[in-house]
């Protein structure tokens, strides 16, 4: 699948995707199934034979979560209902649809307002068909291939920005070759970060989601914690550490596809064996990784780093005030869970005079990359 282009307004958001098969009908409509909610109303459209059938038997599937499901085509009943964990989903075909009071009839109105609804031909009732919140267009394209299709998604309203999200998904996978992957979520770290694990046949890759971070109240000097530690707000600086890292022999995961703007990125996946084995260290692990450290501040490494053509990352300086404000979570956290008692002001002040005779000679030191939350 490949996106040639999209597109946006007030009113709605669309966007345009080539399919190369039923694979990527079927790995299409699972990708849209979480973000639907009860009350939607999407419409497929689309000539005979475009794919809407496929389409709507592999949105059932996911949305029930049981891939063996008989989806018949509704053709003849107009309406099939189905059960799926959070809400009732019927699937109207209207092909055959002579009166729209027929519809009434069947209680279409009252099925769909507690339902999400998905409706083939819409067409054939102009009143359903402007109530939809979604549509699915399915064209053929026979001057590629029998297979390949066209698919463009409109999205109105407050659908909007949940298609939206998937859709950033799919424009980021697709030229990959992932976009038919199984996908599961796995554990995160501390940061706003989620992640999943990509599952295709033997190889795996991680999908990270980087939202944009919650700044935080200001703790000190008008400046939050992430200010005062020097974190960085945006996805293209782990971007260019990553590749800089790469570019020392150091261990750092390989970049397959990023999309800065909307805070994705498709990585290597460095599987799940750790530095501990039966709760006790691997030596040779943990060697390589104190050697890492030491290959690191060996070297005379830049400040500014190229991101980009004519485009530069600038380390941010690892001084007194990140340092300061890294060791004094051991008082905000440490403390508080082994010690019933409070450190006074004087006990803080002494702390971090203490803490700061020791980093003082290490900031006159060659100054080198600081790899944070190198943790063993």
């Amino acid at each position: 699948m490949t996106r040639q282009n999209s597109a946006s307004s007030s009113a709605s958001m669309q966007w345009r995707f080539d399919i190369v098969d039923e694979r990527d009908t079927i790995a299409f409509a699972r990708m849209i199934a979480p973000a639907l909610q009860r009350g939607d109303l999407l419409t497929l459209s689309g000539d005979l034979g475009s794919g809407k059938t496929a389409f709507a038997r592999a949105l059932i599937r996911a949305l029930t979560h049981d891939d063996q499901l008989d989806v018949p085509s509704p053709t003849f009943t107009l309406i099939q209902t189905y059960e799926t964990k959070n809400f009732p989903l019927i699937h109207c075909d209207l092909y055959r649809l002579r009166d729209p009071d027929e519809l009434i009839e069947l209680g279409f109105d009252d099925l769909s307002y507690e339902s999400l609804t998905l409706v083939e031909w819409a067409s054939h009732a102009p009143e359903v068909e402007g109530r939809a919140m979604l549509d699915i267009h399915l064209s053929l394209k026979p001057d590629i291939s029998p297979e390949c299709r066209v698919i463009v998604v409109t999205a109105k309203g407050m659908i909007s920005d949940r298609i939206k999200s998937v859709m950033d998904v799919v424009a980021l996978l697709a030229p990959t070759g992932w976009l038919i992957a199984e996908r599961e979520m796995i554990a995160g770290d501390a940061s706003g970060r989620f992640f999943e694990r990509l599952r295709q046949g033997d190889k795996t890759a991680i999908l990270m989601h980087a939202p944009k971070p919650f700044a935080g109240p200001i703790l000190r000097d008008g400046k939050t914690y992430r200010a005062l530690a020097r974190l960085s707000d945006t996805l293209s600086s782990f971007v260019t550490m990553a590749r800089a890292l790469r570019n020392e022999q150091v261990s750092a995961p390989e970049i397959y596809a990023v999309d800065v703007e909307n805070g994705l990125a498709l990585v290597e996946d460095f599987g799940i064996e750790g530095i501990v084995k039966d709760q006790e260290p691997l030596s040779d692990r943990y060697h390589e990784a104190v050697a890492v450290l030491a290959r690191l501040h060996s070297r005379d490494l830049a400040q500014r780093i190229q991101s980009g053509i004519n485009e530069y990352y600038f380390l941010p300086a690892y001084d007194l005030e990140p340092l300061l404000t890294e060791v004094e979570l051991f008082l905000e956290w440490y403390h508080p869970a082994f010690s019933k008692s409070s450190l006074s002001d004087d006990a803080r002040a002494q702390f971090f005079t203490i803490w700061k005779d020791l980093i003082d000679p290490c900031l006159r030191d060659p100054q080198t990359w600081t790899l944070r939350d190198f943790c063993l």
